[in-house]
């Protein structure tokens, strides 16, 4: 039956488009469950599949062009909350990228099936088409597979291009693609056993017993086991046992299970479960707070009746974790969420051990190692409030945790609020955690406290003209005294042949005492690797990548040179390229360098090393962090994921191998996140029993940065950082906005670049610098230029955002350019 109006619906899709999309829905679909939240199945584009979501139902149709039709409801309620669309839109806006650019970051890619397309066989016409043999290969193995998809086609044959062969079966009528919706997200099902219907009263029980005992004495074994474990509920009989639970017992055979359930004695049958951790026990109750944490609190509490940000700088160990506990059971008492954020996956290890122990299973983790299936799970956990199961009311989790569901929210925790990590940098949305948490929390009236040692730059002058709150604490929990700090002058020691290696004379001793002391030592050098790069001695030459404009690091654990930009990777090399010189040398250290160096000096300590090629199993970050803080490791070796807030007790020692790589790299915030790295990894030392020590290795001992981490002078670095920003017009003082046009060929990019440094120069009132190529002028064989745009805070921010848009959109369309990317990153670095 046809409706008397048609009905439209405005979807929202998961690509880079700036409109919404208007389709209509047919009349074979019930209208009745589309309202806005719910996704529905589309055809976008010549063929492709997505899913969308819907934003707005009504009965006007678009002007423009014709709609397509809905193909499938995938849901009957809606899959977010209704203030979330309007949330995304604050960032496509502020952060200059498209809403479906947002819906798809947000959305996790278990709840967006796409489209798979399958190649089938035509039945071939009477007359006979020839075939290339390329064309043969394909038709022969679409034939032993029907419905093969692209991707296994392309794998099949080793990646090769097999489009152009395809199309061209497809134009003589010998093969056709088929496109269907592939679901990504599938209930986690376990397998009960229980017993049959027929047998849940207990005449029938011990017939079938007394039988058993004769015939079968294992399956009688089994079926004990089954009944003691399930236990006898007089309403509704003996209830279903875990198959695995079952199986598991030492008396059990599992074919003497399959038997039960072959005679329909048991019945095996499959209920639905969590793929997320559960059954955590609340084991201590909220921590009494020293005199100076109480007073933190209660400062934060009546700060936050004026203010809706404070800014907690507290030194490393100062206790800012109790301090958050304590606000986060506050909310929970007030019915509330909180959002807990971290920089780092590593930090969720020590950090959800701490929150579970006090909050048991109401603390959900949320980050990029979890599966598409556990992100679905905790996002249906907070859209259903459990279903029926345990709510998760504390989110511990990265930046993308903004985009979850929360319904309640009360606060928001944003902890090492300084760091960079926060930051996404590609693809867009190029967001900032920090910042976009402030205005979540604006959305559900909640309020964001910020923690760090070191504050960034523009959190600390927010906190200091007013805008945030701000609370202070200068000394550690106990009165521990901060860590003692010696700076090494390495070009000395070098003169004086006194290194070993990377290590000087002053390391290699702290190191002996503390491991003689039966403690453990930290050692910080931020760059993976063997090697930076390799050289000929003779020449000069070094190798590249193919894709990129950048030398390619030496891993020696894999003997691989690799390319950590888009991980081309090549074999060792014996020869120079250019002279053919054998005479190969390293240039440069990176943490397996050091691993390997230190297990040469001290043989008989345990060491391990933390960055990102021994970090990417799921369970990885846990098992180092884990073996450490149980003492199995006595060196611990890393970049800066060993910085970023680990509380470790036993650490005594913190070595950072190489200052200057930090202070000397070419960016105005060097000197900002030197002083934070360094003041963060020393921070690790001494945190419990003792002060600790640290050593910091340089070539330039007297540099103003190092002296103000070894006095722990935060005021001097920020007065001295302030003076600079203001003076060469960075934030707090001037907004930034970064434009990088990309082409396959270096001179388009180049042009493209100019015309639109040459428009933007007549519209904007700014300082805009370039364009010039960045850093690494090529990625992945993408050509890249550089345009930097310095706005003063003074000027309306949106009407200078809209002005480059259509300046960007003007360039797209001359002459040669429709090819051309351009990427905007507000606020970046």
């Amino acid at each position: 039956m046809s409706r008397e109006k048609t009905i439209f619906v405005d979807l929202l899709l998961p690509v880079a488009v700036p409109n919404l999309y208007t389709y209509h829905l047919p009349d074979s679909l019930d209208s009745s469950n589309v309202i806005p939240g719910v996704r529905v199945c589309v055809q976008f584009g010549n063929r492709k599949l997505f899913t969308a979501l819907v934003i707005r139902v009504h009965e006007t149709p678009p002007e423009h062009y014709k709609t397509k039709e809905v193909l499938t409801i995938l849901d009957d309620k809606p899959v977010v909350k209704s203030w979330q669309p309007e949330f995304w839109r604050w960032i496509s806006d502020y952060y200059m990228c498209t809403m479906g650019e947002v819906f798809n970051a947000a959305l996790p890619a278990g709840l967006k099936p796409e489209g798979q397309t399958r190649i089938y066989l035509c039945e071939l016409p009477e007359t006979g088409v020839e075939l290339t043999p390329s064309e043969e290969n394909i038709v022969h193995i679409i034939e032993n597979e029907l419905g093969i998809t692209i991707d296994k086609l392309k794998n099949s044959q080793g990646n090769k291009n097999v489009i152009n062969t395809l199309r061209n079966l497809v134009d003589k009528g010998v093969a056709s693609f088929d496109e269907e919706l592939l679901e990504k997200y599938k209930t986690k099902t376990v397998d009960f056993v229980c017993l049959h219907p027929n047998l849940q009263n207990e005449s029938s029980l011990n017939e079938l017993l007394n039988h058993l005992e004769r015939r079968a004495p294992k399956q009688l074994d089994a079926l004990l086991v089954y009944l003691q474990l399930s236990g006898n509920i007089s309403t509704e009989g003996y209830m279903p046992v875990a198959k695995a639970h079952l199986s598991s017992h030492s008396t059990i055979s599992p074919v003497a299970v399959k038997a039960l359930a072959d005679k329909n004695i048991l019945e095996i049958i499959k209920k639905e479960s969590t793929r997320l951790e559960t059954g955590h026990i609340v084991t201590r109750d909220v921590s009494l707070l020293s005199e100076k944490q109480n007073l933190a609190l209660e400062t934060i509490k009546k700060q936050f009746k004026e203010k809706d940000v404070v800014l907690l700088h507290g030194v490393t160990s100062s206790g800012k974790t109790e301090i958050y506990i304590h606000l986060i059971n506050d909310q929970l008492n007030n019915g509330k969420q909180v959002l807990y954020l971290l920089p780092e996956i590593a930090l969720t290890t020590q950090i959800i051990t701490r929150l579970r122990n006090v909050f048991g299973d109401s603390v959900g983790i949320y980050h990029s190692k979890f599966s598409d299936s556990e992100r679905v799970e905790v996002w249906n956990n907070l859209i259903s409030k459990g279903n029926n199961g345990n709510e998760i009311k504390i989110i511990l989790g990265v930046r993308s945790s903004v985009f979850l569901p929360f319904d309640n929210l009360g606060l928001i925790i944003v902890d090492e609020e300084h760091e960079n990590t926060y930051k996404q940098f590609d693809p867009a949305p190029r967001y900032h955690a920090r910042d976009t948490s402030i205005y979540l929390a604006s959305v559900h009236n909640a309020k964001v406290l910020l923690g760090t040692a070191t504050p960034s730059i523009e959190s600390y002058f927010n906190a200091k003209n007013g805008k945030y709150g701000l609370v202070e604490l200068f000394e550690r929990h106990l009165d521990i005294k901060l860590p003692e700090i010696q700076v090494v002058n390495i070009i000395e020691a070098r003169r004086r042949k006194q290194m070993s290696s990377h290590f000087s004379p002053q390391l290699i001793s702290e190191i002996t005492q503390a491991l003689n002391n039966q403690e453990q030592i930290i050692l910080f050098q931020n760059r993976r690797g063997f090697s930076s790069f390799l050289e000929c001695k003779e020449c000069g030459w070094v190798p590249v990548c193919k894709n990129c404009d950048v030398s390619l690091t030496y891993h020696k654990g894999i003997n691989r040179l690799v390319c950590h930009y888009c991980g081309y990777n090549s074999g060792m090399v014996q020869h120079c390229k250019a002279c053919g010189s054998t005479n190969i040398t390293t240039r440069g250290f990176g943490t397996e360098m050091v691993e390997g160096d230190i297990s040469i000096l001290f043989p008989e300590a345990r060491i391990a090393r933390m960055d990102l090629d021994t970090t990417r199993r799921k369970k990885a970050y846990e098992e180092i962090i884990e073996q450490f803080t149980t003492g199995q490791i006595d060196i611990l070796i890393g970049t800066q994921m060993v910085s970023k807030g680990l509380d470790f007790d036993n650490v005594s020692v913190v070595g950072i191998l190489n200052a200057d790589i930090m202070l000397n790299y070419p960016d105005f915030r060097a000197h900002e996140r030197s002083f934070q790295l360094m003041a963060q990894v020393s921070g690790r030392s001494g945190r419990k029993k003792k002060q600790g020590k640290v050593i910091i290795q340089t070539s330039d001992p007297k540099h103003n940065i190092i002296s103000q981490v070894v006095t722990n002078n935060y005021t001097e670095f920020f007065g001295s950082q302030m003076g600079e920003r203001s003076q060469f017009r960075y934030p707090p003082y001037f907004r930034l906005i970064n434009i990088i046009t990309k082409h396959k060929q270096r001179e388009t990019a180049h042009q493209a670049a100019n015309l639109l440094v040459s428009e933007l120069r007549k519209e904007l009132n700014a300082q805009i610098l370039g364009p010039e190529a960045p850093l690494v002028g090529r990625v992945q064989n993408w050509f890249l230029e550089s345009i930097l745009i310095k706005l003063p805070k003074s000027i309306q921010l949106g009407d200078q955002k809209r002005k480059i848009l259509t300046i960007i959109d003007y360039v797209k369309t001359q002459p040669g350019f429709s090819t051309i990317v351009i990427n905007v990153d507000v606020d970046p670095y």
